[in-house]
């Protein structure tokens, strides 16, 4: 009979997962030993961290889970700074870590903690199996939901009790996601009719459709548009100096489209004087993500839902394109160009090495790297 490790293990490998990031610790060994026999990659590091910010990267950077795989109490804690990352950076993630044993429960067990109270309000789903028929079923719900919507990250707690059972578990297929909904006729119509009306549009996403994880989708609805499509993932917000003059572009702006970009202080509308009062705004977001808060008195705010942010955009991009819309005012385009390009200027002193001179090098050099 296989043990519930096993059956675990192989069920993400029946997932596409080839490697795994981790930092060992007591209660998850008999995952490692798993790992060995369903020939699944385990990178170790040295903090539960850099374990959660690699399967991050990973993640954005192949298109697949990312998985992460620590110990329980002090290990899955020091994971959790790197979840929330995971969480703002919209990233198909699932942190597994070892916990006390069931039996211990309420008696001071080792490493105890409420470990799904500490991550439940920082993922889109946490788990902690109570029994070993439920593993397998957790452990879907946690795929489904880190890849579905918008992408996020989910945790799946595991007594480790449970892990060293000998059951009769059986690795589970792939998991399959129902297909995710477009935006509806009706909703597509209201888009399209006010790019039609506007002179100076702005579309803006959030981290899940970045040009690195969605070339494809934003290069097809740039083209449609013949606007360049502004992403929207910076801790900073506005102030962040990658968005050069944005502000200007956005206080011109008499429509405003977000695409999985959340209405939050990132986006400018709680800053008085930001955005034009009364500028209409669009807010298409998938079925998953929080509604828009209905203090923007302002702006009214349009709210539209779909099942898929990338696939809205082709769609989008699409229906542009078929209905020959172009934006009315046709200097915008560059008007937007040279506001989001826009750089502070240098002076070329300390013998030429100043900071700019030398990240100015650095960028032409990464522009001309063939991947990331």
């Amino acid at each position: 009979m296989s043990s519930a490790s096993s059956a675990l293990i192989q069920t993400l490998a029946n997932n596409g997962v080839e490697v795994i990031f981790s930092l060992s610790g007591n209660q998850i060994m008999p995952l490692y030993d798993a790992c060995i026999d369903a020939n699944i990659r385990i990178i170790h590091t040295r903090h539960e961290g850099a374990a959660v910010y690699m399967a991050e990267a990973y993640a954005q950077l192949s298109g697949k889970l990312g998985v992460a795989l620590v110990t329980a109490g002090p290990g899955l804690l020091n994971a959790v700074s790197a979840l929330y990352s995971a969480a703002r950076s919209e990233t198909p993630l699932l942190l597994i870590s070892g916990d006390a044993g069931l039996g211990m429960d309420g008696r001071g067990g080792f490493q105890e903690l409420d470990q799904c109270a500490v991550t439940a309000p920082i993922t889109k789903h946490s788990a902690r199996p109570l029994n070993a028929a439920a593993i397998l079923s957790d452990l879907d719900h946690c795929i489904a939901a880190a890849l579905g919507g918008t992408p996020g990250p989910t945790h799946l707690a595991l007594a480790f009790d449970l892990l060293s059972q000998t059951t009769g578990l059986q690795p589970a297929k792939q998991t399959i996601s129902p297909p995710a909904h477009s935006m509806t006729q009706s909703d597509l119509e209201t888009v399209i009719t006010a790019i039609d009306a506007a002179k100076h549009p702005l579309v803006m996403t959030g981290p899940q459709a970045n040009r690195t994880r969605q070339p494809a989708a934003n290069a097809a609805l740039e083209e449609a548009l013949g606007l360049p499509i502004i992403c929207l993932e910076s801790a900073r917000g506005l102030s962040d100096s990658f968005y050069g003059d944005l502000t200007a572009a956005l206080k011109s702006a008499d429509l405003i489209i977000h695409l999985g970009k959340l209405a939050d202080y990132s986006t400018g509308l709680h800053a008085s004087g930001r955005i034009t009062k009364g500028t209409p705004i669009i807010s298409i977001l998938t079925d998953d993500q929080t509604a828009p808060m209905p203090a923007h008195d302002d702006h009214p705010i349009t709210l539209i839902r779909t099942g898929n942010i990338p696939a809205s955009m082709t769609q989008l991009a699409t229906a542009i394109t078929d209905q020959e819309i172009t934006v009315c005012d046709a200097d915008w385009p560059a008007a937007v160009t040279a506001s989001i390009t826009r750089r502070l200027a240098w002076q070329a002193g300390d013998q030429g090495r100043h900071p700019a001179a030398l990240t100015a090098q650095l960028q032409f050099a990464i522009n001309q790297a063939a991947s990331p």
